[in-house]
């Protein structure tokens, strides 16, 4: 290829991604890469890729030796693994049998457990046994400078008869792998520590709205100008920014051109937002009872669009 080829493409190459929108292109190059997590796109952010390419929430940070943490609900983790396409992550944290504090865990509400994941309960600082099956599973902890009897067991056994809640004073519940508990209750206490360092699954809730922008040709993003949590996400677009969708106005500019014309060819247009023309038929039916103007029957179509989406 001569160069006045060559300089022909480079220049058109350089026109049309100066005619893209820059979000879309800092959203479309700037992937999370950290150690063997690379790839990594919406919802996350960090490293390289800009807050407003991911959801507030979900910040990971990579450390110099390659491993990636993310903080959820207070507490930072290690997270060990992240799959976009079944939207859940795996994540760690170093835990001890015998914690300085006690306390539970739970997930922020952009996540929840999956599905294979069980409680395990700990039971600190007890009198006798809470359950006649736990007997084998004691260890013992400190609790204010006393050695004191602890136990642990199956979540599912706790609650129905048989079961003493007075016999213990603190409970915490600690989410493990269900294979990873079965192993634990059949092998005894010996494996209690390796037990509670173990990764386990969650699912993350943000790919509702992006699934519907990265399937019509966009990358999802965070609205960092906007106050308000419900309206921060954002569709970027080769054309600039979106609310859901890159053709999520294509329905107003159809209904502004044909509002006059077949109510048949507004509905084949609008087919996906069958909800929408029930609202936008009534006020159309509006216009042509009471002769409403016809730019007020857009600007209420619109709102009604930007209320039901």
């Amino acid at each position: 290829m001569n160069q006045c080829c060559s300089f022909t493409i480079l220049f058109f190459f350089i026109l049309a991604c100066a005619e893209e929108d820059q979000d879309f292109l800092d959203c479309s190059f700037h992937d999370f890469n950290c150690g063997e997590l690379v790839n990594i796109s919406y919802p996350f952010w960090g490293n390289g890729r800009p807050q407003k390419c991911g959801h507030r929430l979900f910040e990971l940070k990579c450390l110099s030796n390659g491993t990636t943490t993310i903080f959820i609900n207070q507490h930072e983790y290690q997270v060990v693994g992240i799959n976009n396409f079944s939207h859940s992550i795996k994540i760690s944290r170093p835990r001890e049998r015998c914690p300085s504090t006690f306390g539970g865990e739970t997930v922020a509400y952009t996540f929840n457990y999956s599905n294979t994941v069980q409680n395990l309960t700990l039971f600190y600082n007890c009198t006798t046994t809470p359950y006649s099956s736990l007997s084998s599973n004691n260890f013992l902890c400190p609790v204010g400078g006393t050695e004191r009897d602890a136990f642990y067991g199956h979540d599912i056994l706790f609650g129905g008869a048989g079961f003493n809640d007075t016999a213990c004073n603190i409970q915490v519940k600690v989410p493990v792998e269900e294979e990873i508990l079965d192993e634990l209750i059949q092998n005894g206490v010996g494996q209690l520590d390796e037990a509670l360092k173990e990764p386990f699954g969650v699912n993350y809730f943000t790919y509702v709205l992006c699934d519907s922008c990265v399937g019509s040709g966009g990358n999802c993003g965070t609205n960092l100008s906007s106050s308000s949590p419900v309206s921060q996400f954002i569709c970027f677009c080769h054309d600039g920014h979106h609310r859901l969708r890159c053709d999520d106005d294509k329905g107003m500019h159809e209904i502004f051109f044909t509002h006059h014309g077949s109510l048949k060819i507004l509905f084949l247009k609008s087919f996906s937002h069958l909800i929408w023309l029930e609202s936008i038929y009534f006020t159309i039916h509006s216009y042509s009872k009471y002769n409403l103007p016809a730019n007020v029957v857009v600007s209420l179509s619109s709102s009604l669009y930007s209320f039901l989406s």
